[in-house]
């Protein structure tokens, strides 16, 4: 029991890892998207259509980003933790149970 209540828990962090640096992936290649493409136009008003359309892109994919339900499905995996807890509570007080009855 305690094996698998160390892979859920392994499984809940690596999840976590996974979605942070999902995040900072996009925040990274949208700066860096940002600041090659916008540059050399820093005059914001003579954007061409492919700037403009590339900028609506980045600030949907930081939103997009933004929104991922990290937390109802880190929520989901940490879950089965509360069950395998309790059935553990349950199989320490049957082994005490059986221990009382031998003696």
């Amino acid at each position: 029991m305690l094996q698998l209540v160390l892979e859920v828990q392994q499984w809940h962090l690596s999840f976590c890892s996974l979605i942070k640096a999902h995040r900072d992936h996009i925040r990274s290649l949208t700066g860096w998207l940002r600041l090659s493409l916008f540059q050399l136009n820093k005059n914001m008003l003579s954007r061409t259509k492919e700037e403009s359309k590339i900028n609506s892109l980045c600030e949907e994919r930081l939103q997009a980003v933004d929104w991922i339900p990290n937390k109802v499905a880190s929520e989901g995996i940490q879950s089965p933790l509360t069950a395998i807890h309790s059935i553990v509570v349950q199989q320490e007080e049957k082994q005490k149970q059986k221990f009382r009855m031998c003696t």
